[in-house]
């Protein structure tokens, strides 16, 4: 029966059956919540429907019935419900708070305001409704989400989760100075608060402060050690550390890979066919759009021989653009996944068959390492997203290079499956615009660039540039994508403690994307990022004609650039050490000429290396797939635990 076929024969029935009988209506909700917390969603629901059977007019019973709808994901239905808590008792703040979480949940922020304003007049002691309207109104009335959230704060200022929430929709205003001394003030009435630790590591990260972001996230995870999206920024941001060692990182990586397997028990899952398969093969990742993992995935896609592999995508992000459509098309299954829960992607992993399941986000935002941590599939890989290891032993393989892990190096928890030239294959899936002249020759002077983003920007290698710009008379740096007020403020600081005359500084914000690519143009040569390597800007740089001067490190993270240029004939680009990169530029800016005719023709040259060759890339990455599965099938134990090369 429908809902409003419900309630038409309940109105109906309503006279006939006399006042609520509301203490037997009780003990049914009671019942409903017990199965409710048991998971039992259904059995939930039909102990609140007897309520509703025993008062008619009782408000608790529909709101409760409500919310069993809303866990379920029935927000139309919850919305009903929730509508009829209202109607009959309109005095009750949390009927109109819930409701206002269901409009929310359907898509209705407008609606779902005036709810939340309604329960705020009704009760101006409970913080909830507040917040609930900042998160309806906040994009198109930052100020009144603002006001709301100050409210809340002022009814709870003891609570770290309110002040990170303010804090971040200051910093969404670019009032970085604001939105840290609200966390800190926080912090200040409960140095332990989770909530306002995981918002200043952030801040810090973004600020270029990796130890600050390291230092909060540590404590953070004191509080609570079982977020496995903490561990993974606090990893994330270790490789943003100057003097980590790769030792260190493969430490604290393997700790997290103990406690998840620890609380996540895998259940692997066993390889079905004979070593000749025709393969299912699934690329997980939340970056299916306008983000730099696409550009190194969209080839692959497009080259995958049919014939042997059946190509699953699962997005995990509900961002969209045209780049996931482009995507999408390029893939026989999509799988829209961002809705799902960890036990329900695993499971939809498994209904698939899935043979070989590759992560493409490592310890990025918007992975599902818990997923993996269960191991729906016989083989998982990780590639492309992080170069470093996972820490866990449930993932097979990581694919890499000789450059980036070139033999000796720290293993970590995964084998590693390297690639013959380079783990990265790109297609700029932007329109490229014409390459300039060398600006040097215009100018009279050297251009250097950064288009990197600003967390990779640590004091160090401000310092190392500074140093550059002091040995090349007149030279300039562009730092191109800096939105924070105290990143730009630590830029401009080292710089001028070094010397160097703020007009010889240029700090740009961010570009729409043809800006972006044409900035190229203004600069003679890119600096890349340290410790932290680039890899899509240092491909951006190179199809506008643009060298890429880098130094690599004991790490995996810090030699991307180097693959990249080794693999265009591109070597004596990189140096071995930071110390040694002012050298090494200075040399070959003695030479304009070469720096002339390189720009005139490094992009057929990219187009002509192995980083464009998307067939053979893919080959080659088939290949790996095709060895390690009969390596998987020829084990008498495909579960076994790996512990790395």
């Amino acid at each position: 029966m429908s809902l409003f076929k419900l309630w038409r024969s309940r109105t109906a029935a309503d006279a006939a059956r006399g006042p609520d009988d509301r203490t037997r209506a009780d003990a049914a909700i009671a019942e409903g919540h017990a199965r409710e917390d048991a998971g039992d969603l259904d059995g939930a629901r039909s102990r609140y429907e007897a309520a509703i059977a025993l008062a008619p007019g009782y408000w608790r019973a529909h709101l409760n019935l409500g919310n069993a709808f809303r866990a379920a994901g029935a927000a139309e239905q919850a919305i009903l419900c929730y509508r009829k808590a209202v109607e009959l008792a309109p005095e009750e703040a949390a009927a109109h708070l819930n409701l206002g979480n269901a409009l929310m949940d359907a898509g209705r922020a407008r609606d779902a305001a005036q709810s939340y304003r309604t329960a705020a007049g009704l009760r101006r002691d409970w913080s909830a409704p507040r917040l609930g309207y900042a998160s309806a109104v906040a994009p198109d009335d930052p100020a009144a989400a603002e006001a709301a959230l100050r409210e809340a704060l002022a009814i709870e200022p003891a609570s770290g989760a309110i002040a990170a929430r303010l804090a971040t929709l200051l910093d969404d205003g670019a009032r970085h100075d604001e939105a840290l001394q609200v966390v800190d003030d926080a912090l200040a009435r409960t140095p332990g608060d989770f909530h306002a630790l995981v918002a200043r590591a952030s801040f810090c990260s973004a600020a270029g402060d990796a130890e600050g972001a390291v230092d909060a996230y540590r404590r953070a995870l004191q509080a609570k050690p079982d977020r496995w999206d903490t561990w993974s920024a606090y990893l994330f941001a270790m490789n943003f550390l100057a003097h980590a060692s790769a030792q260190e990182l493969l430490a604290e990586h393997r700790r997290f890979g103990e406690c998840i397997a620890h609380a996540l028990p895998a259940r692997p899952a066993v390889p079905s066919g004979g070593a000749d398969k025709r393969l299912r093969i699934a690329y997980l990742s939340p970056d299916f759009r306008a983000h730099p993992v696409a550009n190194f995935i969209a080839p692959v896609l497009r080259h995958h021989d049919r014939a042997r592999f059946d190509v699953h995508c699962f997005q995990l992000d509900p961002r969209s653009d045209a780049v996931t459509a482009g995507l999408r098309a390029l893939a026989p299954h999509w799988h829209e996944a961002y809705g799902l829960g960890d036990a329900a992607l695993e499971q939809r992993l498994r209904d698939n068959g899935i043979d070989i399941l590759v992560d493409l986000a490592g310890h990025t935002s918007g992975n599902r390492l818990p997923v993996l941590a269960r191991k729906p599939a016989p083989l998982q890989f990780t590639w492309l997203g992080y170069l470093c290891t996972t820490g866990m032993t449930t993932v097979d393989y990581r694919l890499c290079d000789a450059v980036t892990d070139p033999p000796g190096s720290p293993p970590g928890s995964e084998q590693v499956a390297p690639l013959p030239h380079t783990q990265w294959c790109y297609e700029p899936l932007r329109a490229l615009p014409a390459i300039g002249e060398l600006p040097y020759r215009r100018n009279g002077f050297w251009t250097f660039g950064s288009f990197n983003q600003g967390s990779k920007l640590g004091r160090e290698l401000l310092q190392c540039w500074a140093r550059l710009l002091r040995r090349v008379p007149h030279s300039r740096l562009r730092i191109v994508g800096v939105v924070n007020g105290r990143l730009a403020r630590t830029i401009a600081e080292v710089f001028a403690s070094a010397g160097i005359d703020a007009e010889r500084v240029d700090i740009v914000g961010r570009l729409p994307v043809a800006q972006y690519m044409d900035a190229y143009n203004t600069v003679d040569v890119a600096f890349d990022s340290h410790p932290y390597s680039g890899a899509t800007t240092t491909c951006d740089a190179l199809v506008m004609g643009v060298p890429v001067a880098t130094a690599t490190g004991d790490r995996g993270i810090t030699r991307s650039t180097a693959s990249l240029l080794r693999a265009c004939g591109l070597e004596h680009w990189v140096a071995p050490s930071m110390e040694a990169l002012p050298d090494l530029v200075c040399d070959t800016l003695s030479a304009p000429d070469a720096i002339a005719r390189l720009r005139a023709t490094l992009r057929d040259r990219l187009a002509g290396s192995p980083v464009m060759d998307g067939a053979a890339f893919t080959r080659s990455l088939e290949d790996t797939f095709l060895e390690t599965w009969r390596d998987c099938v020829g084990r008498e134990s495909p579960s076994r635990s790996l512990g790395g090369a």
